[in-house]
Protein backbone atom coordinates (compact mmCIF):
# COMPACT_ATOMS: atom_id res chain seq x y z
CA UNK A 1 0.00 0.00 0.00
CA UNK A 2 2.62 2.41 0.75
CA UNK A 3 4.34 1.70 -2.77
CA UNK A 4 1.25 2.72 -4.46
CA UNK A 5 0.56 5.81 -2.58
CA UNK A 6 4.48 6.75 -3.11
CA UNK A 7 4.00 6.00 -6.69
CA UNK A 8 1.15 8.25 -6.86
CA UNK A 9 2.41 10.87 -5.51
CA UNK A 10 5.09 10.95 -7.68
CA UNK A 11 3.31 10.48 -10.74
CA UNK A 12 1.50 13.69 -9.60
CA UNK A 13 4.00 15.86 -8.53
CA UNK A 14 5.91 14.91 -11.97
CA UNK A 15 2.91 15.61 -13.99
CA UNK A 16 2.05 18.76 -12.47
CA UNK A 17 5.78 19.50 -13.22
CA UNK A 18 5.65 18.77 -16.55
CA UNK A 19 2.64 20.52 -17.13
CA UNK A 20 4.19 23.64 -15.58
CA UNK A 21 6.99 23.57 -17.83
CA UNK A 22 5.70 22.44 -21.22
CA UNK A 23 5.38 24.77 -24.13
CA UNK A 24 3.05 22.32 -25.04
CA UNK A 25 0.84 22.35 -22.67
CA UNK A 26 -2.04 25.15 -22.80
CA UNK A 27 -1.19 28.13 -20.84
CA UNK A 28 -4.53 27.85 -18.35
CA UNK A 29 -3.23 24.31 -17.37
CA UNK A 30 0.48 25.60 -16.88
CA UNK A 31 -0.76 27.86 -14.72
CA UNK A 32 -3.00 25.57 -12.54
CA UNK A 33 -0.26 22.92 -12.33
CA UNK A 34 1.95 25.74 -11.54
CA UNK A 35 -0.24 26.87 -8.79
CA UNK A 36 -0.84 23.14 -7.75
CA UNK A 37 2.65 22.63 -7.02
CA UNK A 38 3.19 25.77 -5.15
CA UNK A 39 0.49 24.46 -2.72
CA UNK A 40 2.11 21.40 -2.26
CA UNK A 41 5.61 22.13 -2.11
CA UNK A 42 4.20 25.50 0.52
CA UNK A 43 1.98 23.55 2.46
CA UNK A 44 5.33 21.37 2.96
CA UNK A 45 7.69 24.07 3.70
CA UNK A 46 5.19 26.00 6.32
CA UNK A 47 4.65 22.62 7.81
CA UNK A 48 8.29 22.21 8.51
CA UNK A 49 9.02 26.42 9.20
CA UNK A 50 5.61 25.55 11.93
CA UNK A 51 6.77 23.04 13.40
CA UNK A 52 11.14 24.29 13.47
CA UNK A 53 9.58 27.46 15.37
CA UNK A 54 7.32 25.17 18.01
CA UNK A 55 10.38 22.97 18.87
CA UNK A 56 12.28 26.48 19.34
CA UNK A 57 9.33 27.58 21.68
CA UNK A 58 9.32 24.39 23.15
CA UNK A 59 12.84 24.55 24.37
CA UNK A 60 14.51 22.36 21.59
CA UNK A 61 16.55 25.17 19.82
CA UNK A 62 18.91 22.72 17.56
CA UNK A 63 16.27 20.60 16.69
CA UNK A 64 13.92 23.40 16.06
CA UNK A 65 16.93 25.09 13.66
CA UNK A 66 17.83 22.38 11.64
CA UNK A 67 14.27 21.74 11.05
CA UNK A 68 13.79 25.45 9.99
CA UNK A 69 17.11 24.91 7.92
CA UNK A 70 15.58 21.86 6.31
CA UNK A 71 12.48 23.74 5.20
CA UNK A 72 14.85 26.76 3.34
CA UNK A 73 17.08 23.89 1.87
CA UNK A 74 13.70 22.43 0.33
CA UNK A 75 12.47 25.90 -0.81
CA UNK A 76 15.68 26.61 -2.46
CA UNK A 77 16.07 23.07 -4.29
CA UNK A 78 12.37 23.66 -5.51
CA UNK A 79 13.06 26.90 -6.75
CA UNK A 80 16.30 25.84 -8.88
CA UNK A 81 14.79 22.51 -10.40
CA UNK A 82 11.81 25.02 -11.23
CA UNK A 83 14.15 27.70 -12.42
CA UNK A 84 16.55 24.98 -14.17
CA UNK A 85 13.50 22.74 -16.17
CA UNK A 86 12.22 26.24 -16.98
CA UNK A 87 14.91 27.42 -18.64
CA UNK A 88 16.06 24.32 -20.77
CA UNK A 89 12.32 24.17 -21.99
CA UNK A 90 12.23 27.75 -23.13
CA UNK A 91 15.65 26.98 -25.01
Amino acid sequence: MEFIMELIFELVIAGTFNGATDKKVPMPIRIISAIVLLLIFGGLIALLAFLGITLIMDGNAVRGSIVLLASGFIMLLFIYAFKKEYIKKRR
